[in-house]
């Protein structure tokens, strides 16, 4: 009995010794194993999401052999022969012959289509990372309807003179690019060196 009495007394003495050094290997074993369990970001690592650049987005341009007519400058005023009047131009006008396809410039969802006198017929398509692209003078035989998902590329329309705004640039796209629903340029986005 008193070698068992000597026993637990031994194990007692070791643990009041050293409880904190056991107390800081378990600390320590749990800080490893939430290190390996959470991604160093703070999400929790799942082998079955997407990369980390999943919201990386591929842009086309609009349409192909078209000639740039208006350049966007949201400084600068730019003469609109049509309307006889300066004006900002937050937008890139591409020429082209009427009937040319017009390409989605990025995968996502088409948000809106509608007509104006100025704009003609127009789609608008929302995109990751807070984009929309507008898409302006088209003929008003789509391709596309509200709640279609499109990819980068899919043909959605094609170019015609329905903007009145801008008649006297004969048959052109007025393509437009808004980030958080401004207006920004699209060359940030859009490959346009030979244009």
């Amino acid at each position: 009995m008193d070698n068992k009495n000597d026993n637990t007394k031994a194990k007692i003495a070791w643990f009041t010794k050293y409880w904190y050094l056991m107390l800081f290997v378990v600390g320590v074993l749990a800080f490893i194993i939430t290190i390996i369990a959470v991604g160093s970001n703070g999400e929790k690592v799942n082998n079955n999401v997407e990369p980390a650049n999943a919201n990386a987005l591929t842009f086309y341009l609009p349409l192909t052999d078209a000639t740039i007519t208006k350049n966007y400058n949201d400084k600068a005023l730019q003469y609109n022969a049509t309307l006889n009047q300066w004006e900002v131009h937050k937008a890139i006008d591409f020429g082209v012959a009427a009937g040319a396809d017009v390409c989605a410039v990025c995968s996502g969802k088409v948000v809106d289509i509608y007509n104006t006198y100025l704009d003609g017929t127009v789609v608008v398509i929302e995109h990751a990372n807070n984009l929309k692209t507008k898409y302006a003078s088209l003929d008003g035989e789509l391709n596309v309807a509200i709640g279609d998902n499109v990819t980068g590329g899919q043909v959605i329309g094609r170019v015609a003179n329905s903007a009145k705004g801008e008649a006297s640039e004969g048959a052109h796209l007025h393509f437009e690019m808004l980030e958080n629903d401004k207006k920004i340029d699209p060359s940030a986005y859009l490959n346009l060196e030979n244009k």
